[in-house]
């Protein structure tokens, strides 16, 4: 049906309100974000996000005397590109950036004197220019998925003799963050009162992890001392984010550099903490003691995949339609008529007590694999819900059905 000019009439004035009702809330919302930040000595402090994206936006920067440039969001963490217009706005309003014109997934944007020189002008502010005063202290930036990687390194450190308070590890209970404390402040803290030492444990699955994401942006503002050790499977040329590729990292499985660079990150440790040296022999069997460790773990996670593999269409099938149900919920229900198994309005084919045991056996196996929780169980129903590892898991099989 033709809608009458009048129509379209209203209905373009609506989108107008809109786009204005919009903006007032971004900048509602970014003035917010600006009145709470504080000032040292007379500096006005960016707020960790607003840090965090003018850092990606340096980064990106390539120094023209027009100080104009065109900013992309793919390689930046998923929580600044979602609050993106929010932060520009912010960053605006910081004189940060003198225009900005958002479109798409990119920005044409001008940035200040002011933004160029931000990162300098805090250091001097806040550590004097001389970061050596701070105690020294290593944090392993990493994917939570990898804590099994992670706890070796953590023991790999422990026989350097790093002391027990030179070490932060939020995955490893006695090196994480003590109870009560909330978790950003308590990483913030650690940044504004350490000269840390950060080591990325980077992998495919540090990549997917915003809150990951997140502390790379942190440490590259605050200018840390860091370390790049690649996971096994990982190439070089997956290095993404503020991290140089060209950069030389420590790659646990090229046989070719890691002995030379596992010495170098080594004598790097022991000049930071001032340890003794560690005698040559007993240095031999900790290199290569956690080496063969750590490919022993990626030899373990290699086994799994396979298993993964080998899963029946059914389970593919069950985990596809949770991750495409509104709720992500599987309920099983037993009543005097029998047992029934829906995923929302979808009820899985469950008429006969063998079909019922094999769904049953599927939701079982869906849990070991972590992929679905249980969330309610009383009067004879259990409802289970899918993970974040079951949606993973969903997207890479519609990835691969492509």
């Amino acid at each position: 049906m033709t809608k009458s000019p009048e129509q379209k009439a209203i209905e373009k004035q609506m989108r107008a309100q809109e786009k204005a009702e919009r903006a007032a809330q971004i900048r509602e919302r970014a003035s917010g974000i600006v009145a709470g930040a504080h000032q040292e000595n007379g500096f006005r402090i960016l707020d960790f996000e607003s840090e965090t994206m003018l850092a990606e936006i340096l980064r990106q920067y390539d120094g023209n005397e027009n100080n104009t440039m065109s900013f992309e969001l793919d390689n930046i963490s998923r929580s600044l590109r979602d609050n993106a217009l929010v932060l520009y706005e912010a960053l605006r309003m910081y004189g940060m950036l003198a225009s900005v014109i958002p479109y798409g997934n990119s920005a044409i944007m001008t940035v200040t004197e002011s933004a160029k020189n931000y990162f300098e002008n805090k250091d001097k502010v806040t550590n004097g220019g001389n970061r050596m005063e701070k105690q020294v202290k290593i944090f392993i930036s990493h994917s939570s998925d990898d804590v099994k990687y992670v706890r070796r390194i953590v023991e790999f450190l422990e026989d350097l003799n790093v002391p027990e308070d030179g070490i932060f590890c939020s995955s490893i209970p006695e090196y994480g963050i003590p109870g009560g404390e909330k978790i950003f402040d308590f990483l913030r803290g650690q940044f504004d009162t350490y000269d840390l030492h950060v080591i990325f444990v980077l992998s495919k699955n540090y990549y997917n992890s915003i809150a990951s994401l997140n502390e790379m942006g942190a440490a590259w503002v605050g200018r840390n001392e860091y370390t790049v050790l690649l996971l096994p499977h990982f190439p070089y040329s997956e290095i993404k984010g503020v991290l140089d590729p060209r950069e030389i990292a420590t790659k646990i499985d090229d046989e070719s550099t890691i002995n030379i660079r596992l010495s170098e990150l080594r004598d790097k440790i022991l000049s930071e903490f001032a340890l003794n040296k560690i005698n040559e022999n007993k240095w031999e069997r900790v290199r290569n003691s956690f080496i063969a460790d750590m490919l022993e773990i990626n030899l373990e996670a290699k086994v799994s995949k396979i298993e993964f593999s080998q899963l029946s269409s059914d389970v593919e099938d069950m985990i596809l339609k949770l991750s495409e149900d509104r709720d992500g919920r599987v309920m099983i229900r037993n009543s005097i008529i029998g047992t029934t198994i829906s995923i929302g309005s979808y009820l899985f084919d469950s008429d006969a007590p063998r079909k019922v045991a094999h769904w049953e056996e599927i939701i079982r196996e869906l849990v070991r694999l972590q992929y679905i929780e249980l969330v309610s169980s009383q009067k004879g129903t259990k409802i289970y819900k899918i993970s974040q590892k079951g949606y993973e898991y969903a997207d890479s099989l519609k990835i691969g059905k492509r």
